[in-house]
């Protein structure tokens, strides 16, 4: 279990938008040599207790979690980290849920979404998979990551990563 947390604890002024991109650089690389199988879950939220609550729930079901804890930050994460799936509130600084789910699209990340909000109820106009009503449940998180899961098929661990130095990759 993995907490990008730690890495975001000097984030960078709403001026520097540059700065996640090499702040995830190791991480790009050691992720391109991944052989476990674990399911791998990008968790982005503001509130700190929701993102603690639910990487532990989320590892305990045998997921590997990575947490940030806004949109910026997450995205970051997606330009260097092949993730099986993102789950995304929507009230976040930099960068909100809504705004994320479109640069994903936009980008052609081929991740499943859940949109976690209180504000939202239904994925209707919004190009995510599923949205899970605040507050949730431990089970309604669970049965909503593995309805999601289980619609898409499981993307492969390797990928070739924008932000990184194109001949330290392999196909």
């Amino acid at each position: 279990m993995k907490s990008l947390l730690a890495l975001t604890a000097d984030r960078p002024t709403a001026t520097d938008r540059s700065a996640p991109l090499s702040r995830y650089r190791e991480l790009c690389l050691e992720s391109g040599d991944r052989t476990d199988a674990r399911t791998r879950i990008l968790y982005a939220d503001d509130d700190r207790c929701i993102l603690r609550a639910c990487q532990l729930m989320l590892d305990r079901a045998g997921y590997d979690v990575d947490t940030v804890a806004d949109g910026a930050e997450a995205w970051g994460a997606l330009q260097c980290i092949r993730y099986h799936l993102l789950i995304t509130d929507n009230e976040m600084p930099h960068l909100s849920g809504v705004e994320l789910i479109h640069k994903v699209r936009e980008a052609l990340i081929p991740v499943p979404i859940v949109l976690a909000s209180a504000s939202i109820t239904s994925p209707d106009g919004l190009e995510c998979d599923a949205v899970l009503p605040k507050p949730f449940t431990v089970r309604a998180l669970l049965d909503t990551v593995r309805q999601v899961l289980h619609r898409v098929p499981m993307a492969p661990t390797r990928l070739r990563h924008r932000c990184c130095d194109r001949g330290q990759l392999q196909d």
